[in-house]
């Protein structure tokens, strides 16, 4: 059972733990199954940043923005992040999450001494499910 605490966490506006991710991957995919809706998980593994605590709290601040307000958004280890959203999704609207996300991050990051640190991110991006078709013009 997932303590409170992680739930809480994972269905508001604060980065999930990787108990509360996995937990949320597990109840999505499974009401996927039953509604034949789609669900789609992004992880990202981000490099060139100092460990610090205060660019761990940068980029997870950023990434929070770069969620919709259903999706989940967890902290998965130093530097790795992940994002889960479900629906009748296409994919249109998942190139738009991994767009917001790439916005999100390729503003500069300032260390505490006031230095400028620059992310490079590598992107794993999984869909489960049938994708809705894309009526967009």
């Amino acid at each position: 059972m997932l303590p409170m605490a992680d739930l809480t966490a994972a269905l508001h506006d604060e980065l999930a733990s990787h108990d509360a991710f996995m937990w949320v991957i597990g109840k999505a995919t499974a009401r996927a199954q039953r509604l034949g809706t789609t669900v789609a998980v992004v992880i990202l593994d981000i490099h060139n940043v100092p460990d610090a605590l205060d660019i761990e709290w940068q980029l997870g601040e950023r990434l929070l923005v770069a969620a919709r307000a259903d999706d989940t958004a967890a902290q998965l280890g130093p530097g790795v992040f992940g994002f889960v959203t479900e629906g009748h999704l296409t994919t249109s609207d998942v190139e738009e999450l991994t767009t917001r996300i790439g916005n999100a991050l390729e503003v500069p990051l300032r260390t505490a001494n006031g230095g400028i640190v620059l992310p490079s991110v590598r992107a794993s991006i999984t869909m489960l499910g049938t994708p809705a078709p894309c009526n967009r013009q």
